[in-house]
């Protein structure tokens, strides 16, 4: 299946990405990876 963010959806992660490693360097990219796992499983 492919995937693909609603263009608002993809701002609001990118936002978060960018406050989860602005809290600790590497957390934003663990958070994409959460992310990307669970689409994965769906």
């Amino acid at each position: 299946m492919i995937f693909q963010y609603h263009p608002e959806a993809a701002r609001e992660l990118t936002s978060s990405i960018e406050y989860y490693e602005e809290k600790s360097e590497g957390l934003g990219a663990d958070f994409l990876d959460e992310i990307e796992e669970a689409i994965a499983q769906a």
